[in-house]
């Protein structure tokens, strides 16, 4: 059945912006947020044994290793926050599920926005998987037996930073994948996107080559 969605290019500013202010959407969105860091604290503060292992020279150029044991499946995860908030120690609660079932899990970081412009928070994301799937059997893990995955914006690098890693599936959730639609909205105030920045990094203009399976969720406000 054919959907019929709304056109951008046709959007006051006000609408423009609301369709992507998920805080505004979501109207416990704050007390979530919350809830999520105070359960991340704790679950790092027992964890600690691969917390910040650095990938590069910036402060936010580190990564979190929460090992299951040896040989253990891995998924990668890159936060969300639109390319200019939160970061990977707010979202380690969700390594809690994943180690239930003998899953290990490395939370990626990164520079964000308006620190760093989109080609290098690209670059910097596809750099940070690249180290992990170099380590991974240091810390454990099992290199034949990664998924790579991300929310929102971490959504958008799991597909940018496909090609920087073997996987078995990529599994992107809430993802941004055409970023001409941010150039007119309040997002690109820190990011600076022109069109060309815009078009190069959107990955639905730059699809993935090859067979490895790509799983796409959207949320919803029931």
């Amino acid at each position: 059945m054919t959907q019929n969605f709304p056109d951008w290019h046709h959007m006051d500013q006000k609408t423009l912006d609301d369709s992507y202010d998920n805080h505004k959407a979501v109207s416990e969105s704050e007390a979530m947020f919350t809830h999520w860091i105070d359960r991340s604290k704790v679950f790092r503060d027992a964890h600690s044994q691969y917390l910040d292992i650095s990938y590069g020279p910036l402060e936010r150029q580190k990564i979190d290793y929460y090992s299951a044991g040896p040989n253990t499946p891995v998924v990668i995860f890159i936060h969300g926050g639109l390319w200019q908030a939160y970061s990977k120690n707010d979202f380690a609660f969700l390594a809690v599920s994943y180690l239930q079932e003998g899953i290990s899990v490395a939370m990626v970081d990164y520079p964000i926005a308006p620190q760093a412009n989109m080609d290098q928070i690209v670059a910097y994301s596809e750099n940070a998987v690249q180290f992990i799937s170099k380590h991974i059997s240091e810390w454990g893990g099992n290199p034949n037996n990664v998924v790579l995955s991300g929310w929102s914006a971490g959504a958008h690098l799991c597909i940018t930073s496909m090609k920087a890693v073997r996987v078995k599936a990529a599994v992107a959730i809430s993802g941004i994948f055409e970023l001409e639609p941010l150039i007119g909205s309040f997002i690109n105030q820190k990011l600076h996107m022109d069109l060309a920045t815009a078009k190069k990094n959107s990955p639905i203009l730059h699809l993935p080559i090859g067979n490895i399976p790509i799983y796409l969720f959207v949320g919803r406000q029931l």
